[in-house]
């Protein structure tokens, strides 16, 4: 008994999506190197052609590459030493970029244990030399083992010969061998008619994020097809132990790690045209991202400092805002999904228990203080902050708060004079507006704030210096057009390990900030962990080449066509996994809600008035929510929402 596999994209595979983009790679270092005139997909089109040419001319059998590179000189003007400098080329790049499937080791470790041996059956025009060298670096191949290779045998697996000279050359009948690997035709099919046992290996497929990179790969100089291979050397690195652990690692690879990767990648290279030796990362958004700078700086020459500054609207925005004309309330009162008296008030750094006979004055007793107002009660908690009293109080208490974050910023580094940066998602820049506002009164250096994205609401903040990744409403540019909503997924992408932050006091000797919670707990239960740890993963397995030259502003395409895809289109599994992540639109976390909750019978007569899909609350995300519905919602609603999208349509 023997068990044999195939090698590529089986117990091999590419840090690339395509194979093709191989090509691609060998057309750009070769026009790098003034070897070649044409464009590197020019390129990549003649080095097809010229391996179709070369399988016709030879007829029966298989190629070497040196046979494919001989037609391509012919179809071209290079001469015999270009081809031979491209065709090494090709090979250097394939050695570099060939990685192992880590979750297939076990199988061929307890293969090689069992019958003593295995053998590597290989249709592949590349010298069995550099691919015994590859599996051996890996710990694959091991002496007594054998690697046949089709383009060195004249024989094929997909016209079974190869398999029959295999089994001739060592004696063994065709039922004694069991043979695993990805082509459905040349590893399953075709050995199964010849009659060795054969299994199917489609794990290193490109998933429909590493499909939608890879289609992006000549437009993008190739570099979304090294982010599509990184993607998938991340799902092929270790087997999931549960289907939600699963839907978590692939969206983290294929979509969050893109995102993320290319989003840092561009601050990095801005804070270095900006001439900034110093950038914080605001937190919570800012702790993977920290992550995720601290892997690139070295790649990318960037030698300044990356520091981590815990924020949050609720412990930045109360001391920086100016509360005698009532200028806080616009955001103290923000109509957000759940607001009741106590979240109120700790937005204002105040607690119901202080203020009750205030609060009683305004209908609002003991048993509304953590319930969600109704209209008429949020009038009445207006009403309340009008009070002349109630500023005093505000006012009094955000003078505290404001000494006490000064001496934090102070300790940071933040009041030193050298110029710095901030990284925060985005929307309205609030938290650049409030440090701002405490910045000119100790006249040092503002902020440079590096955005995922900035809405038009950002403009009436009057920022300082700030810059947009994705998208910048202010000024017309970037990713405008959506159908998607960007901020609810990145918030949870960039979800961190710790609560959030309310105020800072001194402890031990220095300003400390004071958690809601020490540990995010909800987060980490629902698998945060998993996620950043595929993040990171992918971030390095995407820095792992030399290759690439990486410009984020050409990445915009094809990170909205991922944002598309997973907002729009998620599978039950994704919205299962992703949809129960605890989100909260409230400031202070007063309650959490999953992210994609089910269609309820409101939420379903809501959104057939509409005319539109209208999640359960705010930030919901709608397509999930509906694939968590009852079957009968998740058929008849979306029927219903245009049925009704066409009456409003009528009316009007």
């Amino acid at each position: 008994m023997l068990n044999s596999f195939d090698v590529f994209d089986t117990v091999l595979t590419r840090n690339i999506g395509d194979p093709h983009a191989v090509f691609y790679c060998v057309g750009l270092m070769a026009k790098r190197q003034g070897i070649l005139v044409g464009t590197p997909s020019e390129f990549k089109q003649l080095r097809i052609r010229a391996e179709t040419v070369a399988r016709q001319a030879h007829g029966k059998g298989d190629i070497r590459l040196q046979e494919i590179y001989d037609h391509l000189a012919q179809l071209t003007s290079l001469n015999p030493d270009q081809a031979r400098a491209l065709q090494q080329m090709e090979m250097e790049i394939e050695s570099a970029g060939l990685r192992p499937v880590k979750i297939l080791k076990d199988e061929i470790t307890a293969s090689r244990a069992k019958n003593g041996a295995v053998a590597f059956l290989s249709d592949m025009y590349l010298p069995a030399t550099l691919l015994e060298t590859k599996l051996r670096d890996y710990g694959l191949f091991r002496d007594g083992d054998q690697l046949w290779v089709s383009g060195e045998h004249g024989a094929t697996k997909e016209s079974g010969e190869l398999y029959l000279a295999f089994l001739g050359r060592i004696g063994l009948k065709p039922e004694h061998l069991t043979h695993r690997g990805d082509n459905l035709l040349s590893d399953v099919q075709k050995p199964r008619q010849l009659g060795i046992h054969a299994s199917h290996f489609s794990a290193t497929r490109l998933n429909r994020y590493e499909r939608i990179l890879e289609s992006f790969s000549d437009q993008t100089n190739a570099a979304t097809s090294f982010l599509a291979g990184a993607s998938r050397l991340v799902r092929l690195e270790k087997q999931a132990d549960s289907p939600q652990a699963a839907a978590l690692r692939e969206v983290a690879a294929g979509v969050a790690g893109p995102v993320l990767f290319t989003y840092v990648i561009w601050v990095l290279q801005n804070a270095q045209k900006q001439g900034l030796n110093r950038i914080y990362f605001l937190a919570r958004d800012g702790q993977i991202l920290l992550k995720i700078a601290r892997l690139c700086a070295p790649a990318l020459g960037y030698e300044g400092e990356l520091k981590y500054l815990y924020a949050s609207r609720q412990s930045w925005r109360l001391p920086a805002v100016g509360v005698g004309d009532g200028s806080f309330l616009g955001w103290a009162l923000e109509n957000t999904d759940f607001l009741s008296p106590r979240s109120f008030l700790e937005r204002v750094g105040l607690c119901p228990e202080d203020l009750e006979p205030r609060l009683l004055q305004h209908g609002l007793g003991v048993e509304s203080w953590d319930r969600n107002l109704g209209r008429r009660e949020r009038k009445e908690l207006r009403s309340l902050a009008d009070e002349p009293d109630f500023i005093k109080r505000v006012a009094s208490e955000a003078a505290s708060r404001k000494q006490q974050w000064l001496a934090y910023l102070s300790e940071q580094g933040v009041l030193d004079g050298e110029k710095f940066g901030m990284v925060d998602l985005g929307w309205h820049g609030s938290l650049q507006h409030s440090l701002e506002q405490v910045l000119r009164e100790t006249k040092v250096s503002l902020p440079t704030g590096f955005y995922f994205g900035l809405s038009e609401r950002a403009e009436e903040r009057c920022l300082g210096c700030s810059f947009a990744y994705f998208y910048d409403e202010r000024q017309g540019q970037g990713c405008l057009r959506r159908n998607y909503w960007a901020e609810p997924i990145m918030e949870v992408f960039c979800a961190a390990d710790h609560g959030l932050t309310l105020r800072f006091e001194r402890k031990d000797g220095r300003m400390q900030p004071v958690l809601k919670t020490p540990r995010n707990d909800r987060a980490l239960a629902w698998g945060l962990a998993t996620v950043q740890g595929a993040i990171l993963e992918f971030v390095e397995l995407a820095l792992a080449n030399s290759t690439i030259t990486w410009e984020p502003e050409g990445l915009r395409r094809p990170i909205g066509a991922l944002f598309d895809e997973i907002w729009n289109e998620p599978t039950h599994e994704e919205a299962e996994a992703w949809g129960t992540y605890p989100y909260s639109d409230d400031q202070t976390e007063s309650v959490q809600r999953e992210w994609a909750e089910p269609f309820g019978v409101f939420d379903s007569l809501r959104s057939v008035y509409r005319g539109q899909m209208t999640p359960p609350h705010r930030a919901g995300w709608a397509a999930a929510g509906l694939k968590r519905s009852p079957a009968i919602l998740r058929y008849t609603l979306p029927y219903a929402v245009q049925f009704g999208r066409w009456m409003r349509r009528c009316i009007s």
